[in-house]
Formats: C-alpha cells, structure tokens, sequence
C-alpha cells in the first residue's frame, strides 16, 4: 500500500506514527471516515481517488464494489457525501452461476437510479474494466449498438435509460 504526500509536508511529533496507525487500522473494512482536516486530510488526498481530485468534486461521488460467496452474488455502493448512503443488494439468477461483469453492471445501475439527473456524479469502480468499457460503448452511440444476445440486457436497458436522460 502507498500514501503520497506534498514533499513540503512536515510531521510533528508522532504524526507519522498516528498516520501509519490510521492506515494499518484493523476496523471493519466498511467504514467509511473521511475526515479532510488536519493530519488525517494527508492521508486521503494521497489516496487514488484524492490524487485525481475526488474529494473536491462538486456533484455526488460514489464508489461501489460486489463480491460473490458461496453461489451468491451481492454488491453496494456509498454515497461520499452522505456515508449513510448505501445500497447494497443481491445480483443475478442462481442459475447463470456466478458473473462479476454482472454484478458490477449492476451496482453502476443502481448508483445512477440513485442520482438525481440535475447532480453530476463521479462513479468510482473499484475493478471492473470490463463493465466500464461495456457502458461506454453507449456514450454517444447511434443507433448501431445493439443489446441484442446480451446476457445482461435487464441491467442494461436500465444504465442505458440513465445515460440517455442525463
């Protein structure tokens, strides 16, 4: 793991070892404490999301993730302004098995049904490639694209419906 910081940062007694606590926290990976003041702030503005200027964009910045256990598949998002924000819900039909690019397709779903069309939003997918480049292909489409034999095409008629209204 990596945290970068302004080379003019200077720590003061213990800082650095309050910072490497906070990092090695071993709390419950679904918390969600973003503090952006004093020490804390180094920290998350070094994160992936802070270098690319996440934290300060104006509209709504969410980031969702899923996971399949056991034959089930089940995925969330969290609104970073309001981290009482979540969605969380089961994807898919047992009998398909199990499918990431699904799963994902769905958490981008649900998260722009979430949003309010006047708000722009910021998603930040935690590691689907596969899913964002099947989203883009109707960024700007004409009528060419087609849904036809997509095993997905329940998830998304309703990101394309999404897309299209913004």
């Amino acid at each position: 793991m990596h945290c970068w910081v302004h080379q003019d940062v200077l720590f003061h007694d213990g800082q650095e070892a309050n910072m490497r606590e906070a990092w090695e926290h071993e709390g419950d990976k679904d918390e969600l404490h973003i503090v952006l003041q004093g020490l804390e702030q180094y920290f998350w503005k070094g994160t992936e999301a802070g270098r690319m200027g996440c934290y300060d964009f104006p509209g709504e910045t969410w980031a969702g993730d899923g996971s399949a256990n056991n034959g089930v598949i089940g995925a969330g998002s969290v609104r970073f302004q309001r981290p009482g924000r979540n969605l969380v819900f089961r994807v898919g039909r047992e009998e398909e098995g199990v499918s990431s690019l699904r799963l994902e397709l769905a958490v981008i779903a649900r998260t722009l049904q979430a949003t309010t069309l006047e708000v722009d939003l910021l998603y930040l997918a935690c590691d689907s490639e596969a899913a964002l480049n099947k989203v883009s292909r109707w960024i700007g489409s004409g009528p060419r694209t087609t849904l036809a034999g997509d095993a997905n095409v329940d998830i998304m008629q309703s990101t394309i419906e999404c897309i299209r209204e913004s």
